[in-house]
């Protein structure tokens, strides 16, 4: 969600708030620096270093994630007025169906290893959680699709629906040759993701992946292909450790028709005009926020650079959009961000 951008902010967060931990405020209610941090560290997973190594990178990364946390915190705030807040229920079906690949193994145990606090892993799950509940619930239902606007995009983007050769395969990881070929022999025996392993192998990782070939690993393609050829799991060791691969089916190039195509096409402007409503959104929302953010962790948090991001995200929108359906927008929605009012300190 890097899109995410705050327009309006007002500076100086108390000396008491900065020193409970507190990085900003949004309508009194308070992010904190841990949850922050989190959030830099997700978002950059495997460029921490690099990023902390060049200061102005660091301060536009910081910068995007504290965004992103004060606009998930307006959403889940216009959640709480229409009785919309994500649910446990909801909260525990998505959380089952994310552990589910890792059997009967404790979660706490997974988190663990992957060196993740739980605490702030639950809440980041409940803000994605929140924030695709607000496109469904609030902005979906004002929006629609014109069969004339699919077909239109359709038209303009040809490359969209020429898909390349896609390959259906298993990806195995474990920790020793024998135990892993067991267990590729029986999902292939399965024909079936839907077959679960024994407790016996529950320290092996397995996932189905459905994947073009310019998306695959140049490394992984020829196990891929020998598998495809001799009809047998490939399992061999790694300077990653021992991995092996189960390949299930392809599916050639091909050009989607226009019949076939319609779904892709209807979706493509569905999210394209998910993207302007949301601008739009955010824009007003902003307007009425009381926001503040100390001044001590982001001296350079500038409201001109933010609302020029958001701008460029908005035009970004509207480059992919049909022509047919751009002429019928109104033409105060181009100037939303722009007039933004910035607040005194």
């Amino acid at each position: 969600m890097c899109f995410l951008c705050v327009a309006c902010v007002a500076w100086g967060c108390s000396h008491q708030d900065e020193e409970a931990g507190v990085v900003a405020t949004v309508n009194g209610d308070p992010i904190y620096y841990d949850e922050l941090k989190f959030t830099f560290d997700l978002a950059n997973y495997g460029r921490t270093h690099e990023i902390s190594s060049n200061s102005e990178a660091f301060r536009k990364e910081f910068g995007a994630a504290l965004s992103d946390l004060i606009v998930v915190e307006l959403i889940e705030q216009e959640l709480e007025k229409k009785d919309l807040a994500v649910t446990d229920a909801e909260f525990d079906n998505a959380s089952d169906h994310i552990f589910a690949g890792y059997g009967s193994k404790d979660r706490n145990v997974i988190l663990h290893e992957e060196n993740i606090d739980r605490e702030m892993w639950e809440r980041s799950l409940r803000r994605d959680l929140a924030f695709e509940k607000f496109l469904q619930a609030v902005i979906d239902p004002t929006l629609t699709v014109e069969v004339s606007e699919a077909a239109q995009y359709y038209k303009d983007h040809p490359e969209v629906f020429q898909q390349p050769r896609r390959i259906r395969f298993y990806f195995f990881q474990g920790p020793s040759e024998n135990l892993l070929m067991e267990a590729a022999q029986l999902t292939l025996q399965a024909k079936s993701g839907d077959s679960s392993l024994p407790k016996s192998m529950e320290h092996i990782h397995r996932e189905e992946l459905f994947l073009s070939l310019d998306r695959i690993p140049k490394e992984w393609i020829e196990p891929i292909e020998q598998s495809r050829t001799l009809h047998k799991p490939i399992v061999f060791k790694t300077d990653m450790g021992v991995q092996g691969f189960v390949f299930i089916d392809d599916t050639p190039e091909q050009t989607l028709d226009a019949a076939k195509a319609f779904p892709v096409s209807e979706h493509a402007v569905l999210e394209t005009k998910r993207k302007l409503a949301f601008s739009k959104w955010l824009a007003g929302v902003v307007q009425a926020a009381d926001i503040a953010v100390s001044r001590h962790l982001l001296p350079d948090f500038s409201i001109a650079n933010i609302v020029h991001d958001q701008a460029d995200f908005k035009n970004e929108a509207e480059r992919s959009f049909p022509d047919s359906a751009r002429e019928q927008r109104n033409d105060d929605q181009a100037h939303a961000l722009s007039s933004l009012p910035e607040k005194s300190p």
